[in-house]
């Protein structure tokens, strides 16, 4: 349920942990809190998918803010040209 991080625990000062779960109930999200408890994390984090709007919905009404939003980009290699090089760009 919780994956604790020795190195963001380091660098911000204080015990953190990410959740790792797909989804979040109200019932969960209390499990999820007293674990943290129980291990003294004083951050948490969750990668949580955009359209799920209930576990957005249960997070925010326990305490959890809005951080960051994150973006996969993916392409099909079966047939893969060369990587195309934009004019002032690395790459």
């Amino acid at each position: 349920m919780l994956t604790f991080l020795p190195w963001d625990t380091a660098h911000f000062g204080r015990r953190m942990a990410r959740a790792d779960l797909q989804a979040l109930d109200p019932a969960s999200c209390v499990q999820l809190l007293e674990a943290c408890r129980r291990q003294a994390i004083g951050c948490l984090h969750m990668l949580v998918d955009c359209v799920d709007q209930a576990t957005i919905y249960v997070l925010q009404a326990n305490g959890f803010d809005f951080v960051d939003i994150g973006m996969i980009l993916a392409r099909p290699l079966e047939d893969a040209s060369s990587p195309t090089r934009l004019n002032g760009g690395a790459g």
